[in-house]
């Protein structure tokens, strides 16, 4: 790992403000398959993509800038669980340049005051046989969850 590139602070990703913290980025030695560089972290999760592109090979800074997007077409969210309501240019901010989240079916991103809210986690009491995920409306700080089941 180049020194100069391990002191790089992390990219800050609105809509996904701790992705150490939820798993969907952690420290790593490998290179990322974007910019052939081995930046001290990479993304856990495999990007939507027509290529096979496989977990923990892109860096956050790949994604934050969407160079993983243009070279790759790779999407970290899915659009589809994006809902209506929230602005074009913010659904291509989650879908293109935002660390997705693992879930037992395909991710729901929530929404309030007409913007996508923050990914903060996972809930530790969801209860047995289901997972909650928590976002949080980056407007009225109201909390959003998202219940999955395997």
């Amino acid at each position: 790992m180049d020194s100069a590139d391990s002191i790089a602070p992390l990219p800050v990703f609105r809509y996904h403000p701790d992705p150490i913290g939820t798993g969907s980025i952690a420290p790593s030695d490998k290179e990322c398959r974007c910019c052939g560089r081995s930046r001290g972290y990479i993304y856990t999760l495999a990007p939507y993509a027509e290529e096979d592109i496989e977990e923990e090979s892109i860096c956050p800074w790949c994604i934050a800038d969407g160079s993983a997007h243009r070279k790759f077409g790779a999407e970290f969210i899915d659009s589809e669980g994006i809902p209506d309501e929230v602005p074009e240019h913010v659904v291509e901010e989650l879908v293109e340049r935002t660390p997705g989240y693992a879930a037992w079916q395909a991710e729901e991103w929530r929404a309030c005051c007409n913007d996508a809210a923050a990914f903060l986690g996972e809930s530790r009491d969801a209860g047995p046989g289901r997972t909650t995920y928590v976002f949080e409306c980056l407007h009225c700080r109201r909390r959003l969850l998202h219940v999955d089941f395997p």
